[in-house]
């Protein structure tokens, strides 16, 4: 099972880095994709699109994506590599949120995203995001019990979810999206 994490963060001391980093090393046979390896200074009708993570994006089996939040929106770099890489070779993907944010309701980012991402490639949402903060980190290290909890329940679920979605999408392809 291939589940690929990307993460949309540009800053250099990303706590998006951070979950991800430790969620790939507990999420076994998962692949990283960090945006700051991809160009993102491009709109998106002009970006040449990085083939190689394309086409990762596409065989994944799972995905989860990292964003910041911004003004209780998905950062500017999520919005770029989801126009860029998500297509109907998504569809149907189940796909995991985890979120960075600095204040204690900005984690609900997460619904309208969702929405997003069910709208437009009727992918399957993880119900359980992840959400962390500056705060619960010292250096590369979790020091908040809460969120390492909540990280050990993602990298062990999230998996299983893939799993399961995966046994219904033949059904789902096979009778044209819908069961």
């Amino acid at each position: 099972m291939k589940i690929v994490l990307l993460s949309s963060s540009l800053a250099p001391n990303s706590v998006s880095r951070k979950v991800l980093t430790i969620l790939s090393s507990k999420i076994k046979g998962s692949s990283l994709i960090d945006a700051k390896d991809v160009s993102l200074l491009e709109p998106y009708w002009r970006h040449q699109k990085n083939e190689k993570i394309y086409n990762i994006l596409k065989a994944a089996d799972g995905i989860v994506i990292w964003g910041g939040v911004y003004n209780y929106s998905m950062n500017d770099s999520l919005k770029v590599l989801i126009d860029n890489y998500f297509d109907q070779n998504m569809f149907h993907k189940p796909i995991g949120i985890v979120l960075a944010w600095g204040s204690t309701r900005s984690f609900l980012v997460w619904q309208s995203l969702s929405q997003i991402l069910m709208n437009e490639w009727h992918m399957f949402v993880w119900p359980h995001p992840l959400y962390a903060m500056k705060t619960q980190f010292e250096q590369q290290r979790i020091i908040d019990e809460d969120l390492k909890s909540r990280v050990d329940y993602f990298a062990g679920n999230f998996p299983i979810f893939v799993k399961t979605i995966q046994s219904l999408r033949f059904e789902i392809d096979q009778h044209g999206g819908r069961i």
